[in-house]
């Protein structure tokens, strides 16, 4: 697994995706299996890696890392209700756990800036409305293809066209339609 790590350190990850799918076919070992997560979640695959923490957690509920990364791939999914618990969980699990406590920070952070911004929008204040959005998306730190992104990017646009910045308005389509071509 050190050339998967390795890989992923230097951001390469479909090599390490596709080192963690060659690992996981030898073996059904859980740290092999969160480390495919890993780089699953770095190019912002979410479904998988959901199934395969799944997988884990059934077979030891004990698993903190497992609940974590499930939540982040919840959280790029766009359910943070579901991403809050699982982190909570997991922090009950291991109180210490590093990317818990940062992991639970930027989803608070991300709901509290999602409200901010649907606020805003509601109100017809579209540029603290953009300014919201934007700022959701620096908080979530989602890879591009992560469907949260393309929704982010989706809302921030549609803010754009009401302040007839079409320019910025047909960039961010892009990104999203490139995120998620559906």
């Amino acid at each position: 697994t050190a050339e998967g790590e390795a890989a992923l350190g230097q951001q390469e990850y479909s090599v390490a995706r596709a080192f963690f799918a060659n690992v996981c076919g030898k073996t059904s070992a859980a740290r092999s299996k969160l480390w495919m997560v890993r780089s699953e979640l770095a190019l912002g695959l979410c479904d998988r890696a959901l199934r395969t923490c799944t997988e884990v957690i059934k077979r030891d509920s004990n698993a903190a890392e497992a609940y974590v990364l499930r939540a982040v791939a919840l959280m790029y999914s766009s359910d943070l209700d579901q991403a809050r618990k699982h982190l909570r969980e997991a922090l009950r699990l291991d109180p210490d756990h590093p990317e818990g406590g940062r992991a639970l920070k930027r989803v608070r952070k991300l709901e509290q800036h999602l409200s901010a911004a649907k606020t805003a929008f509601n109100t017809r204040e579209f540029e603290a409305a953009r300014e919201s959005f934007s700022a959701a998306l620096e908080a979530a730190q989602a890879p591009q293809h992560a469907p949260i992104s393309a929704t982010l990017h989706a809302e921030r646009a549609a803010a754009l066209l009401r302040l007839r910045d079409y320019e910025g308005a047909l960039r961010d389509c892009a990104v999203a339609l490139y995120a998620q071509d559906d």
